[in-house]
């Protein structure tokens, strides 16, 4: 019996194997894989023309996206360089100004503090002596000085201790004295008595000399200087100053008998004294 063989030419795909699956229907067959269709394997250590990746464990691939898991991926508003400058520039003159502001109020403070409180003022109101005799060894006098103490400040009490007051001839003492402390209130007057008695003043012969000469000419001219401490006291605070004042060249008319004397009239618009912290 001859055998009738059933290959046929047939336009369309090709026949599936007798050991191929066949596909769905209305799907093509898949092709058979020839030989050599697929390149060979690359050699060992060749990276396809991408750097090596670094031994680090946190070594990211350049073309991995880190922010591919966030919600705003696309979205995110980065601020430009000219808007990051200017949230820069409006804090620094900030703190500048805030800075300005309180060291000013700092300054203001330490100058009111310091010369806010006005010292008290001293005038010479009179000055008298009685029983002045000179010889070439002693200076022999009691002198009288009333001195009038005002407080400028209002609302500053101003205590005075102690209080020591020395008379100058020429720089040469004539007298000395201590005083009472006292107080004084804003915007008040004190009269200040000194008794300046002392009878052994050391003279020498041209101190002499020049004192006989101005009592010829019927004037005389003294110092009055004296040494205290004043403690300045406010509702809020207080301070202490150690105050020297300075009443120069006063001018001393005398008696015709040159013995006694006081304090010249055309002299009293010239009693202010200085005064040195």
């Amino acid at each position: 019996m001859a055998y009738q063989s059933d290959d046929r030419f047939v336009m369309g795909f090709p026949s599936a194997k007798p050991n191929q699956q066949l596909p769905p229907p209305g799907y093509p067959v898949p092709m058979p894989v020839q030989p050599g269709a697929y390149p060979p394997p690359p050699p060992a250590g060749f990276n396809g023309g991408y750097p090596a990746p670094s031994g680090s464990k946190n070594y990211v691939s350049p073309s991995f996206n880190v922010w591919y898991d966030s919600r705003n991926y696309g979205q995110v508003d980065w601020a430009g360089p000219d808007e990051d400058n200017g949230k820069k520039f409006g804090r620094v003159m900030l703190v500048t100004m805030v800075t300005l502001i309180v060291s000013m109020c700092m300054v203001s403070f330490v100058i009111w503090f310091l010369f806010g409180m006005e010292i008290p003022e001293f005038h010479v109101a009179n000055l008298a002596v009685s029983n002045l005799t000179v010889t070439d060894t002693l200076i022999v006098g009691n002198w009288d000085a009333n001195v009038t103490v005002y407080n400028p400040n209002e609302d500053v009490k101003v205590s005075l201790e102690p209080v020591r007051a020395s008379l100058f001839y020429k720089n040469s003492p004539l007298g000395m004295a201590s005083v009472e402390p006292f107080n004084l209130q804003g915007k008040r007057v004190y009269n200040l008595g000194i008794n300046l008695d002392n009878e052994k003043a050391v003279s020498v012969p041209i101190l002499s000399e020049q004192m006989n000469a101005d009592l010829k000419n019927g004037f005389l001219y003294v110092s009055l200087r004296i040494s205290l401490g004043a403690r300045f006291a406010s509702s809020s605070i207080w301070r202490k100053e150690t105050l020297r004042v300075f009443c120069e060249d006063l001018k001393v008319k005398l008696a015709p008998g040159g013995d006694s004397g006081k304090l010249s009239d055309d002299a009293q618009i010239q009693t202010e004294c200085l005064i040195f912290t």
